[in-house]
């Protein structure tokens, strides 16, 4: 890999550790019988204000797709200032791109490497099991499903602890670029 690939693909893992969100989404589907089912997707979302321009480098390196958000609202939305500086842009990918993308800057990562880890193997799971939940013989991966989004939930919503146990033990990420700083 060139020294100019391994740059823009800490660049799009640094937007994603500052600005992005890796995620296991769930919801529900029907049978044809009508019987309820959990259903989930894997994504990466990166959102920003102002200018599509990084989400468009991200999606040249890393795929999916750019979007500009209509809906919501922002603190930010009341400025009297120029009413373009407000607008919002998402970049996503989802599924088996997010498995693609997530591996590719997965060693870059200093913020979410914990979350990446369980995304991707949340998203191998799936495209081993094809998918498919079919009835009740398929509760335990219905339950190793759910037992990941949880573990992602978890580790999202108790980030401040995650980090400060990081950084209690430094070797706990594999970043190539902290290895290299803390080598100077």
């Amino acid at each position: 890999m060139g020294k100019s690939t391994e740059i823009a693909l800490a660049y799009c893992a640094g937007l994603i550790d500052g600005e992005g969100c890796i995620a296991i989404s769930r919801g529900h589907t029907r049978s044809r019988s009508g019987i309820k089912y959990p259903k989930f997707i894997m994504q990466v979302v990166v959102e920003l204000s102002g200018t599509p321009r990084p989400l468009e480098f991200l999606k040249g390196i890393l795929g999916g797709i750019i979007y500009e958000r209509k809906k919501g609202w922002s603190i930010n939305s009341f400025s009297q200032g120029n009413k373009n500086k407000w607008r919002y842009f998402v970049w996503k990918v989802n599924s088996d791109a997010a498995l693609e993308a997530l591996k590719k800057i997965r060693k870059y990562l200093i913020i979410k490497p914990d979350q990446a880890d369980i995304a991707i193997e949340f998203q191998n799971h799936m495209k081993r099991t094809r998918y498919k939940i079919k009835g009740n013989k398929d509760i335990p991966t219905r339950e190793y499903r759910t037992n990941l989004y949880n573990k992602l939930k978890d580790i999202k919503h108790n980030r401040a602890s995650v980090e400060t146990k990081s950084s209690e033990n430094e070797s706990s990420s594999d970043s190539p670029i902290l290895k290299e700083i803390s080598a100077k």
